[in-house]
């Protein structure tokens, strides 16, 4: 009998033993307002008060990716590389990018159709535009949200005095967006009189003139220096949730840049344990810090370049005197080298935790063998004496031993 109880107990801490965690970022339920903290923005901009970073950059950084690897490469589509652009909830719809065309001496009498492919997630405009010697938008609809489309665009010669030098492409030329979107385009073509195609521009090549970034990303910062919900870039591994954090670190910004979240209150001698998942393209210590009542700095290393990681950071309640208010996570923290990164880095953070490790399950010793459990709801309502059969939640189990004794404890099935 004793040995029957024995191995119960065992299967039962194997299987309970289990702690409470509770979410405070994830990108889709749990998703409060952080913001930015310190560094050297690049390219000399400032920081407007209540606008977060201005970032007066023009180049691809994560919102015009060149050469990314077709994620979709189905249907019209199959070449190896292809444009990555993303918009902003709340950016212009003439964001897109430039390309140099003044080499193709182009005469609108006899080259007026041009065409794109185009591959997002919602419908929505497309638009192209020629500039130079004369101006011309033609905008298109994109209907097929979830694969590839070819578009066609026809400009009319009577706008143009000569040869245009520029053409722009908006992936997504409207507003109403409810969240920041990525659009991916590639194979831009012009036709000739007779219909003959001539690719001018595909996700292999540079863009040979510039990023449209005149628009205003989330936060009110114009490259998303702190994005709180982004579209997930990378949904494989640990990781295939649809929206994360995103940080734009710069390359010459101080180690202590990140975010930050206050408001909080944190019993660190009950949960002093935290986790964050992190995806970045380099390898670096990532820190986290707790404030209020007390101050403690906590580092983990990142291993894994491009590629989720979950990483723990465990704290010690003897460096508070009450509980701590604000949470700072330092994604990339090298204080030896403060100009450590070759290019301005963006950086993602999802599932933000933290462990109450005082709530685990514990059982008596083999010395009071329990003969039967009883568990109820938190209202009293009786539920099942088989513990197994449980869903996750808290309950109450009540334990009846061979001595008599009668014990009642709190009792979390959290099964992942």
């Amino acid at each position: 009998m004793k040995k029957y109880f024995t191995l119960l107990l065992s299967l039962l801490l194997i299987s309970f033993a289990t702690t409470a965690q509770t979410t405070i970022y994830d990108g889709e339920t749990f998703s409060p307002d952080f913001w930015d903290l310190g560094g050297t923005p690049p390219n000399g901009a400032d920081c407007p008060a209540g606008e977060g970073w201005l970032l007066n950059v023009s180049g691809k950084m994560d919102l015009l990716t060149e050469g990314l690897s077709n994620p979709f490469s189905t249907g019209l589509n199959t070449t190896e590389k292809v444009v990555r652009s993303i918009r902003a909830v709340n950016g212009e719809g003439w964001a897109g990018a430039s390309l140099d065309v003044t080499a193709l001496n182009l005469n609108i009498s006899l080259t007026n159709k041009f065409s794109i492919l185009v591959y997002k997630e919602i419908d929505g405009n497309v638009t192209l535009k020629l500039d130079g010697a004369g101006s011309q938008e033609v905008t298109v609809n994109y209907s097929t949200p979830g694969q590839w489309q070819k578009l066609d665009f026809t400009f009319d010669a009577a706008n143009f005095t000569g040869s245009p030098t520029s053409l722009l492409v908006f992936p997504h030329n409207q507003g109403g967006l409810t969240e920041t979107i990525i659009t991916y385009w590639d194979e831009v073509t012009m036709y000739d009189a007779s219909d003959n195609p001539t690719v001018i521009y595909n996700g292999n090549d540079p863009v040979s003139g510039f990023f449209v970034d005149g628009y205003w990303g989330p936060n009110g910062s114009l490259n998303n220096l702190c994005t709180d919900v982004f579209p997930n870039l990378s949904k494989t591994g640990i990781n295939t949730s649809n929206h994360v954090l995103r940080f734009l670190r710069a390359k010459d910004g101080e180690s202590w840049c990140g975010i930050g979240l206050g408001g909080l209150s944190i019993d660190v001698v009950s949960t002093p344990e935290f986790s964050l998942m992190i995806y970045k393209s380099v390898a670096g210590r990532v820190g986290m810090k707790l404030e209020g009542a007390g101050a403690q700095e906590v580092y983990a290393d990142y291993t894994t370049p491009n590629e989720w990681e979950k990483l723990t950071f465990t704290f010690d309640a003897t460096q508070f005197t009450g509980n701590p208010n604000t949470l700072i996570i330092f994604p990339h923290f090298e204080e030896t080298n403060i100009t450590n990164l070759s290019y301005h880095t963006p950086m993602y953070i999802d599932n933000v935790t933290y462990k109450d490790t005082s709530t685990s399950v514990s059982f008596p010793t083999e010395q009071l063998v329990p003969v039967s459990y009883q568990v109820y709801g938190l209202s009293g309502n009786y539920i099942t004496d088989n513990i197994f059969k449980l869903k996750n939640g808290i309950y109450i189990k009540r334990t009846v031993y061979e001595n008599g004794e009668i014990k009642s404890s709190k009792l979390i099935i959290n099964k992942k």
